[in-house]
């Protein structure tokens, strides 16, 4: 029915107009998911790569675990000053955050590349064009 549709409905009756305000109530249930236990996910993905690539000697499999160790390294402590700030709802911060976050931040992407680069040079080296 179209008025199910409207949070309000204009009744006239003998002339007159009278405001008659209908609601719904609805019932969501949101699921909320710790960041620690999705840090902690990512982290034993990053291990689990970087520990089969080591097993079995693949360097593309260990540069596969290397890059997303170094994202969780930049993210690891931005999942913890934002849970806090949303937390309190404001969040102090002092100089030695902003360092640390800095120097992390500076880390991961060190990391990242040293990935990224291992990873060119395992495919590099299993191109069939230099087998030639």
């Amino acid at each position: 029915m179209l008025a199910d549709h409207f949070a309000s409905i204009v009744r006239i009756v003998s002339g007159s107009t009278s405001l008659q305000a209908s609601s719904t109530t609805s019932t969501s249930q949101i699921v909320s998911v710790s960041g620690a236990a999705l840090l902690i996910a990512a982290w034993l993905v990053c291990v689990f790569l970087i520990g089969a690539g080591v097993r079995t000697k693949k360097a593309w499999l260990v540069s596969s675990g290397v890059v997303p160790a170094g994202i969780m390294t930049i993210a690891t402590p931005l999942v913890y000053y934002v849970s806090e700030t949303l937390r309190l709802g404001v969040f102090e911060a002092s100089i030695q955050d902003f360092l640390l976050l800095t120097a992390l931040s500076a880390l991961g992407g060190g990391i990242i590349t040293l990935g990224m680069l291992r990873y060119r040079q395992s495919i590099a080296s299993h191109s069939p064009s230099e087998r030639r």
